[in-house]
Order: C-alpha cells, then structure tokens, then sequence
C-alpha cells in the first residue's frame, strides 16, 4: 500500500497567521502584487524543499518579510512588528496554528531585518526592510 502523502499550502498557512496577527494590516504574497500602492504593506514569499531529511507531514521552508513604509521610521516599526509576529507563533503555539492547513512547530532566523530597497523606491520616501525565517511546519 502507497502512503498517502498530503501537500500543505504554505502560502496559505503563512497568509492567514500573519493577517490574523495583524488585522486591518495590508499583508500579500510577493507573487500578487504589481505595485506598493498604499502604506504601510508587508509582502512575503515561501520557498520550500518538500519533506526532504524530515517526516512525514513536516516541511522546512523559508520565508521571506519585505516591509515597506512612509520613511525610514515607519518601515522600522512595521519590521519590529513583523519580526515579533513570526517568533510569536515559537513562544505561543496555539496562535500558529490554522484549523485546516497546519501550523508552525520552529522557528529560526536566517537574516535580521536590515535596510533594503530597490531603484523605483529612490526618492519616493519609501523604505523597505526585508528578513528571511526559518520555518518548519507540520500538517
């Protein structure tokens, strides 16, 4: 008999907890937006291995927080509350949890929150801050 082997929708599960810690927050996939529009805005990208050196239904995978604000001290505060929002799902299990698609077991940090930006943002009064997770998440 074949084990049946149930993908999980990273996307999704990294989705619904960080608007679910930030209700009212404008928090999209990297993929769906074709410009900043309005500010503050968080994006965020997952890239993951498949259940590669791991379990069954555990899934390594990297997220990507790209924070933009009104300036530099605006895009520090969205940094300092995204930064506290993910190792909240570490410190509080139950809150990393989505009835349906999983929840994160781990994190870790791959790179801090540093400055960041990109040629269209010069002189626009936009900064950018951008930091990369570790996540393991189970389904």
């Amino acid at each position: 008999m074949v084990e049946q082997i149930i993908l999980l929708d990273a996307e999704q599960l990294v989705y619904d907890l960080l608007t679910r810690a930030n209700p009212g927050k404008r928090i999209i996939p990297e993929t769906d937006s074709d410009s900043l529009g309005d500010l503050p805005l968080w994006q965020f990208n997952v890239l993951g291995d498949g259940q590669t050196f791991n379990g069954p239904g555990e899934w390594d995978i990297i997220l990507d927080i790209n924070v933009f604000g009104n300036g530099i001290a605006a895009a520090k505060a969205e940094a300092a509350i995204a930064y506290q929002t993910v190792w909240g799902w570490a410190s509080d299990p139950l809150s990393a949890i989505v009835d349906g698609v999983g929840w994160v077991s781990d994190v870790s940090d791959i790179s801090y929150f540093s400055r960041a930006g990109t040629p269209d943002l010069t002189g626009l009064n936009v900064s950018q801050y951008a930091a990369s997770f570790g996540l393991t998440l189970r389904n």
